[in-house]
């Protein structure tokens, strides 16, 4: 309808809107409260179902997430859902929900080296086309893992995590 082009943003697009010109874990301070974003705050690291099978484990990606705090936080609670758009504060570029809610999927190839990232915006285009990065966390997440900088690899065709993954459109201009 605008005519203009819309596309996935590329890792470093997603993440320079996320930080919104701030440099701690989150965009709002060093760490989540249940008044700023939707996590899993009653501790482990993921929890869910995908068809048949639970996913509730309190280790993710070699780590151990034994509550639901982070850094020096409170401890939070787990909606078990998403929630409205807008629920939570913006950040400061009036951006919502970058942190938990819907991981959120990147235009960029994965690679397990972030050094490798272009440093101009673009995106990724060596490493794995059939894997690529989301970004955000979601809400059955620790909050460790909705932080701004945490990056997840998702398989193109990968068809579990139903309700947790999402888009955010970037506008070429």
């Amino acid at each position: 309808m605008s005519g203009l082009p819309y596309r996935l943003p590329t890792e470093a697009e997603w993440e320079f809107a996320c930080r919104a010109d701030t440099d701690s874990a989150f965009h709002f301070g060093p760490t989540l409260t249940p008044a700023v974003a939707n996590y899993r705050g009653t501790g482990g690291a993921v929890c869910g179902w995908d068809g048949r099978t639970s996913l509730w484990s309190d280790a993710y990606a070699g780590s151990r997430y034994e509550d639901g705090a982070h850094a020096d936080g409170p401890q939070g609670f787990f909606a078990n859902s998403t929630k409205r758009v807008r629920t939570y504060p913006g950040n400061a570029f009036g951006l919502f929900e970058m942190h938990g809610s819907v991981w959120e999927h990147c235009l960029d190839n994965w690679t397990d080296h972030s050094e490798e990232l272009p440093k101009d915006g673009k995106p990724f285009q060596d490493g794995d086309p059939r894997r690529h990065p989301v970004r955000g966390g979601s809400w059955s997440h620790n909050p460790a893992i909705c932080r701004s900088a945490y990056r997840e690899p998702m398989d193109q065709m990968f068809r579990g995590w139903q309700g947790r993954v999402g888009l955010r459109g970037a506008c070429s201009l």
